[in-house]
């Protein structure tokens, strides 16, 4: 799921935009237990579900809602599957996967929000200030500090990209941009990212091996802020995260209806070939909440598809936009006259 970037390299070249990705363990969660006993193992798998429920809504408040209490207690109910390991430390670990079909519909009937597997990346920028003065975060300099973020982004399941440090950034930002929060620097440097969330940390190390600090969210003209004092290294990685999490999730996450799903015709054109097609069809099934993509309609490079989701249409539409495989159309290709036009329309990005 992550792109943990990390290598010091010469890029002469600019880098492909940050594509949204296919986030594979929404429904997996890694928790400490104290031991292989059943008590051990029921607390557990209730601590894994609360990480999957905020994994899925993008809401921590969620754990909160009366609606899901009776779920966390019979967390053990909606298990796929689990194993025990063991971490670096030796520490035992309980490994869970949830049923997704049993998560959603709880959530769904809760009338709670759930946010796609298909998500945006964010793209982080660390200054670290301490006794040596301000640094970039490295992995050369900083690596336990970036191992927490990278663990806290991922249970927030959102993709994480850590900037590379390399010469290009070195001539496009400074450390001290990044530690006045210059916005304007700092989203002419992430251009070479194409990313659209990025987010800003602010650090300092204090006595006792406690941390202080400021993360900022960017996205498009917005700025949003958090900030700690006198919190754990593992604390302060996950304020990062969720800030993230929680600003995104306002934007990407729907509440679905427990209603009878809709049934929407989307026109996708600009298929070349029937490898186009099939990836297309797959493309709109695999979206979260969909129930079915059919064929309705071929004709040249253009297909209409029958799309059955328990979603609005602004809701769907952004969830078939969120993967840039499907750019949105104005004019679409005329249809033969028996065949109703499309509600959405699209051209195919192979």
């Amino acid at each position: 799921m992550r792109c943990f970037l990390l290598s010091l390299i010469i890029c002469l070249f600019s880098l492909p935009a940050l594509a949204a990705e296919v986030v594979s363990n929404l429904y997996q969660a890694e928790v400490a237990v104290e031991n292989h006993g059943r008590q051990a193992l029921q607390t557990g798998m209730q601590e894994a579900l609360a990480v999957v429920l905020v994994k899925v809504s993008g809401r921590r408040d969620v754990l909160e809602e009366e609606a899901l209490q009776p779920l966390l207690a019979a967390a053990k109910d909606y298990v796929q599957q689990y194993q025990y390991v063991r971490d670096k430390s030796d520490e035992l670990r309980l490994q869970v996967e949830f049923s997704s079909a049993l998560v959603n519909d709880n959530l769904t009937a809760a009338q709670l929000p759930l946010w796609s597997a298909t998500r945006p990346a964010v793209l982080v920028w660390v200054v670290v200030n301490d006794n040596g003065g301000r640094r970039f975060a490295s992995a050369e300099t900083d690596p336990e500090l970036l191992a927490q973020i990278d663990v806290a982004f991922d249970q927030r399941g959102v993709p994480l990209v850590l900037s590379l440090l390399d010469i290009e950034d070195a001539l496009a930002i400074a450390v001290d941009d990044v530690w006045e929060f210059d916005s304007a620097k700092i989203n002419a440097a992430s251009e070479r990212y194409g990313a659209s969330n990025v987010l800003v940390g602010q650090l300092h190390q204090i006595p006792g091996d406690r941390w202080m600090g400021e993360w900022q969210y960017l996205w498009q003209k917005n700025s949003f802020s958090s900030s700690d004092y006198g919190v754990s290294l593992t604390a302060i990685a996950h304020a990062g995260a969720a800030l993230s999490a929680e600003k995104m999730a306002l934007r990407y996450a729907v509440q679905a209806t427990s209603e009878s799903a809709a049934q929407v015709r989307v026109q996708v054109q600009g298929l070349a070939s029937y490898a186009d097609y099939r990836r297309a069809l797959s493309y709109l099934a695999a979206i979260d909440l969909v129930d079915a993509a059919l064929v309705e309609f071929v004709a040249d490079d253009m297909v209409v598809f029958s799309v059955k989701a328990p979603l609005q249409l602004g809701q769907l539409s952004r969830l078939i936009e969120l993967g840039g495989r499907m750019q949105p159309l104005v004019m679409a290709q005329s249809l033969p006259e028996d065949i109703a036009p499309a509600t959405l329309v699209y051209q195919w990005q192979p």
